[in-house]
Order: C-alpha cells, then sequence, then structure tokens
C-alpha cells in the first residue's frame, strides 16, 4: 500500500462535474490480511466475497467521499444526535489517516460505489503516538474479529512512521454521549489496553485508553462459534417454573443442556483456567531454567517429544468433567428430589476426559 501511494496507483472516482479525482486511497484484497486463526466467519467474507477489500487513506483532507461515508456511518449508528467533530472545520495541518475493510465496485481504478464494515480513524502524535478519535464496526461483523484486525494493522503501519506502538482511544472528538460499557471494557482490555487506569474526565464526561504494546492476536476456535450460536442450535424451548407433570429424565435433560452449552468462565476467549495456567507455568519454568541451552533442547529429538507429550497431557487434563458438577446441579435445580449421600461420594470419584487413541484423529471421552 505504501508503494500505491508512493506512486500515485490509488483509486479515483469521477465527481458531480465529470472529473476524475484521486481519493488517495491505497487497498489490497481483504484476504491478504487474514490469518488461519481467525474467526471463521471473518475468513469466509474475506476468501470468498471478490468485493472485499482492506483500505488506507494516510490523509483524508483529500478523499472527500471518504470523510462523507464516515460520516453517513456515524449518523446510521445509535449515536446519530449529537454533533460530531470529528474533522476539524479548519485545516489545522494534522494528518487524519482512515484504516478499514469496505466492499467495492469499481471499472479498473475508478471507484464506482463501496461500502464500510469497520474501519478506524486515527492521527500520530509525537508525545502520544496514535490516537484513534472514531472506531466503528457494523453489526453482522462485531463479533468476529474484524476491529482487532483494524488495530493491529494501524499499529504496524504507524510502527514503521512512529518507531512504537504507542495507541490511546478516546472519544473527545467522536462525542462524550459515546462512552465504555463493561462489555467494551474487557473487549479492550483482552486487547491490552490499560483499563485500571482508565483516564476518565466526570466534569467532561471524556475517556481516554491507552497501550504501548503490540495488540495480541487471538486464536478463534470452534468454542468461540459454538459460544455465539450454541444457543440457537439448542434453543430453551421450555421453563423449568412452568412445568407441570412432567417426566423427570426430560427435565434433567433440558437442564443438562443448558449447563453444557453455557460459558462458565463468562467470556468468548480462549482464556485458561487457573489450574491449567498454573500446570503450564510450573512445566515451563522448568524448561525456560535452561536458559541458553533452550534452543538445544528442542534439536534433540526425544526432548522434543518429551516436551510436546508434557505438554498433550496438560491440555487434556483441561477436559476434564467431575461427574459431581452435575450431582450438585441437579440438587440445586430440583431441591423436592432427595439425593443419597453415598451417591455424592459416588459422583466425586469419576469424571470424564477426552482421550485420544494411537491413528484416532477425532477425540473421544471416556469416563473414568
Amino acid at each position: 500500500m505504501r508503494v500505491q501511494l508512493s506512486t500515485n496507483k490509488t483509486l479515483h472516482f469521477v465527481n458531480k462535474h465529470g472529473r476524475t479525482i484521486n481519493t488517495n486511497i491505497a487497498e489490497v484484497g481483504a484476504a491478504n490480511v487474514m490469518l488461519d486463526i481467525d474467526d471463521i466467519e471473518l475468513l469466509d467474507w474475506a476468501g470468498n466475497n471478490k468485493f472485499a477489500r482492506f483500505w488506507y487513506c494516510r490523509d483524508l483532507r483529500n478523499c472527500s467521499i471518504l470523510k462523507i461515508a464516515i460520516e453517513k456511518a456515524i449518523h446510521k449508528s445509535p449515536h446519530d444526535v449529537q454533533q460530531r467533530h470529528l474533522f476539524p472545520e479548519k485545516d489545522d495541518g494534522k494528518e487524519i489517516q482512515f484504516l478499514g475493510f469496505v466492499s467495492l465496485h469499481r471499472t479498473g481504478n475508478v471507484l464506482n460505489s463501496f461500502h464500510i464494515h469497520s474501519f478506524a480513524v486515527f492521527y500520530s502524535d509525537e508525545k502520544e503516538g496514535t490516537i484513534v478519535t472514531c472506531i466503528l464496526t457494523s453489526r453482522n461483523h462485531i463479533l468476529s474479529n474484524m476491529q482487532d484486525r483494524v488495530l493491529q494493522l494501524m499499529q504496524l503501519i504507524q510502527f514503521k512512521s512512529n518507531g512504537n506502538f504507542r495507541t490511546a482511544i478516546t472519544n473527545k472528538l467522536i462525542g462524550h454521549d459515546v462512552v465504555l460499557d463493561k462489555l467494551s471494557r474487557n473487549g479492550y482490555e483482552s486487547m491490552g489496553f490499560d483499563i485500571s487506569s482508565l483516564i476518565q474526565d466526570k466534569e467532561q464526561d471524556s475517556f481516554t485508553i491507552k497501550t504501548q504494546y503490540p495488540i495480541p492476536l487471538a486464536f478463534y476456535m470452534y468454542r468461540y462459534t459454538w459460544a455465539k450460536y450454541g444457543h440457537r442450535i439448542l434453543p430453551s424451548t421450555i421453563s423449568l417454573n412452568q412445568i407441570e407433570n412432567l417426566q423427570t429424565h426430560s427435565l434433567y435433560r433440558i437442564a443438562l443442556q443448558q449447563l453444557l452449552r453455557t460459558d462458565l468462565d463468562g467470556n468468548l476467549s480462549t482464556s485458561l483456567n487457573p489450574p491449567t495456567k498454573a500446570k503450564l507455568d510450573e512445566y515451563l519454568s522448568t524448561v525456560v531454567t535452561l536458559g541458553d541451552s533452550f534452543d538445544e533442547f528442542f534439536k534433540n529429538p526425544e526432548s522434543r517429544e518429551l516436551f510436546e507429550a508434557k505438554i498433550k497431557e496438560i491440555a487434556t487434563s483441561a477436559t476434564i468433567i467431575p461427574l459431581s458438577l452435575f450431582i450438585n446441579l441437579f440438587a440445586k435445580k430440583f431441591p423436592k428430589h432427595e439425593y443419597l449421600e453415598s451417591t455424592h461420594e459416588l459422583m466425586n470419584n469419576f469424571f470424564i476426559e477426552m482421550k485420544t487413541e494411537p491413528g484416532q484423529q477425532m477425540p473421544i471421552f471416556e469416563l473414568m
């Protein structure tokens, strides 16, 4: 994209007077900025949508149609009432940049039409680094990592110019009615933004969150997709407090379905539970102490095989589901039904664990 900008091989458009105007927009195919670990829906959109592009404009002062499209996108959002000051009325010499995913139609390098899906508007500051003044993602893409990727690529582009990854997100220009709710704070915290030191001006209702580090890549695996759509596959078709004269095993099955499709950690990420993390930290600490011999350790096939086996062992232990969890669930769901103390004791000694037999590609579960 830098080559396109330096050689003026950018997109153009025809204005109402029939003149061809340079938009100063560089682009690549959206699939070119995707990774195999990305959300499967985003990969499908970028790979199968021949109109999907990733745009970069390093100065919106030279691209009027993109400024108008950004303002229209904001007006279509829930925050369409308040007067915005995203773009200064007078030219202050500041280069306001744009980065985002779009779908477009064009003839050669002449732009016919386009639609913005996710974008960030930002500028550079010598002291503060990159200041993001507006970030917006369409509703059908907000649960994918499209917005994460916009910020990640923005940091890479800015690192070339600034030599650092310092990034701040603020609502001082977009409007004080745009606030960070709990879910937004959790999301930005997972990206590495320091929420604990949130700069909040209560009098002016403005906020600024910052990070000095690259936004990490996240593995969007099947667990994440299941968390998004599992409730549609297994709908809650019955309310326990409205049931009368139904068979007991039917109630148990419904309660079990509701439990298994619940994200017990309260998030949609692949974050490790504390016991598994502790096991990994304990084992990896013994490897890291090898110091300069770390590389030599992995050059040895036997050592590498031993390392892989230990990691698999810890990963398998993370799949354990104690059967006592179910008996406790049923005891709380159905207080009128009495359970023998011996039943509780027996269930405490059994659990379900994932096992993979030699030559077996699909995992199976065993009662241990």
